[in-house]
């Protein structure tokens, strides 16, 4: 294969997610409070596609409609970061557990914002992105599918081919 070849068939895989790790199955989904959360988590989704005040948008063919659409198309991840997190933190509290948002590569062209959701009597939210054991923290991240896509944090965190800075929490509004 020569370099012009190559160039055109990196840039389609990287493109196409062949680094890409997946959501989980919602089905695999054990702890009754995370399948509560995650059913918020698809209404809340389903809800965005069904309004008619804005057309929701996914992924980055999704970023080039919102940026060249006018403010009637919404879809990048902060928009979708600020909706899930509005709609399902009810839900979160509901069940005890706790919700903040999480950035990485911010600052740069990658940059990608979601939900983090986490049982906080099993981690503290200081140590949500500094300790190994992530097993009680969930990504609810709808930007990639406009689905409602839900990763270990753990396997979130790696889904980036480059990180150029880390991952980073955020305090969201609730209204």
């Amino acid at each position: 294969m020569t370099l012009r070849n190559f160039i055109p068939l990196a840039a389609i895989l990287v493109l196409s997610g062949c680094h890409s790790i997946h959501p989980i199955d919602p089905a695999m989904l054990e702890d009754p409070s995370l399948v509560q959360i995650y059913d918020s988590f698809q209404v809340a989704v389903q809800a965005a596609h069904d309004g008619s005040r804005y057309s929701w948008n996914s992924g980055w063919m999704g970023n080039i409609w919102v940026n060249m659409g006018g403010e009637t198309q919404v879809g990048l991840c902060h928009h979708w970061q600020e909706w899930v997190y509005r709609e399902v933190i009810s839900s979160v509290h509901q069940v005890g557990w706790d919700a903040c948002g999480i950035a990485i590569n911010s600052g740069t062209d990658n940059e990608h914002h979601a939900v983090v959701v986490y049982d906080p009597q099993h981690i503290d939210q200081h140590e949500l992105i500094t300790i190994d054991d992530l097993a009680q923290a969930y990504v609810l991240d709808a930007w990639p599918r406009g689905q409602a896509d839900i990763y270990n944090l753990t396997d979130w965190l790696q889904r980036p081919i480059i990180i150029w800075t880390p991952a980073k929490l955020e305090v969201l509004p609730s209204e």
